[in-house]
């Protein structure tokens, strides 16, 4: 990654669905995460041994986000990549009926895989952690929303 990034996202569909506003909320949510990672793992000695984060969200038919599938660190450009799956039709719901529901569906996962991160390379988790004890759950089917 040639730019100052430390958390990148993306996203790809497992199942036949459509967000329309996926990536506003994904873009809002990382500019929500991004500096609390900036000042709690990358500006600390030692630094942790990726130089960014690469989260992948896979729309899916469940939600399976602890423990995040993590791929190896790449040797040259340092991202660590990870995916966790969130279930489309719970985004699709969200997408159409409540876009903050939405964008607190990915604020959650990413903070918990996040977390996940954190512990397994003795990181301080402390403040994304209080960042998502701000949050809800997600819900599991369309009648929890």
């Amino acid at each position: 990654m040639d730019n100052n990034r430390r958390l990148s996202f993306s996203a790809v569909a497992l199942v036949a669905g459509r967000l329309r506003n996926s990536y506003s909320a994904l873009l809002s949510v990382r500019n929500k995460i991004e500096p609390i990672l900036i000042k709690d793992w990358f500006n600390i000695n030692p630094l942790p041994p990726f130089k960014w984060v690469g989260l992948m969200f896979q729309y899916g038919i469940k939600n399976s986000i602890i423990p995040p599938k993590y791929g190896k660190i790449h040797p040259k450009y340092g991202d660590l990549p990870l995916k966790i799956e969130l279930d489309m039709s719970i985004l699709e719901w969200a997408d159409r009926h409540d876009v903050k529901l939405l964008e607190e569906i990915f604020e959650i996962s990413a903070l918990e895989a996040l977390i996940h991160v954190g512990k397994k390379y003795k990181l301080d988790t402390n403040n994304l952690y209080d960042q998502r004890l701000l949050l809800g759950s997600i819900p599991e089917i369309r009648e929890e929303m």
